[in-house]
């Protein structure tokens, strides 16, 4: 009879767990693209928390030196048509089972021709349009500037997915991964 109550109230702190929804909230302006993740009341920032160290000892300058064990960044490149069936269904499944709370765009743009900035223009007015009507909380703030060539834009989104359907989703996309070439290039460098 214990067995039994210790067993279900595990289960229903499992079930528990797993329906609480986890918010994945992301800021990207001229200082790069920072991420945050929340669940319940608890939130970590992803990223690096400080320099990485290089190595100090005879190997780290042998390698610093010959340069080996590093691949060029196109053979990174060559996987992109691989992973991109496994990119498909991540997006699939985050688009079924996420959803977006909040969305904030502000900023200005412009294309070296009045005309190419027009159309520009109408597109991302139409973008904003359906955004609008996705997305609860959405602000986007962006004016063309006919005049000269910039770019400056900043956004912070907030997207939330049940913990449950976060660890389907990551076993589904990384069904569809190259797992052996990947392995191979993370293992030589």
């Amino acid at each position: 009879m214990i067995l039994i109550i210790v067993l279900a109230s595990l289960v229903v702190a499992f079930t528990f767990i797993l329906t609480r929804r986890v918010g994945l909230e992301v800021d990207w302006d001229d200082n790069g693209l920072r991420a945050r993740v929340s669940y319940m009341r608890f939130s970590w920032k992803l990223g690096r928390r400080g320099k990485e160290k290089t190595g100090e000892g005879e190997k780290g300058k042998e390698k610093k030196k010959e340069g080996e064990g590093r691949r060029s960044p196109t053979e990174w490149l060559g996987l992109i048509p691989e992973v991109l069936p496994a990119a498909k269904k991540l997006l699939a499944h985050l688009g079924r089972y996420g959803r977006f709370s909040r969305l904030s765009l502000t900023g200005s743009y412009g294309l070296e021709d009045p005309y190419l900035t027009g159309t520009l223009y109408g597109c991302v007015e139409g973008l904003t349009g359906c955004l609008a009507s996705l997305v609860p909380v959405a602000r986007i703030d962006l004016r063309p500037d006919f005049v000269e060539e910039k770019m400056d834009l900043v956004g912070r989104g907030r997207v939330e997915i049940m913990l449950g359907s976060a660890v389907y989703v990551a076993v589904i996309a990384a069904w569809y991964l190259p797992k052996r070439r990947i392995w191979r290039l993370i293992k030589n460098g």
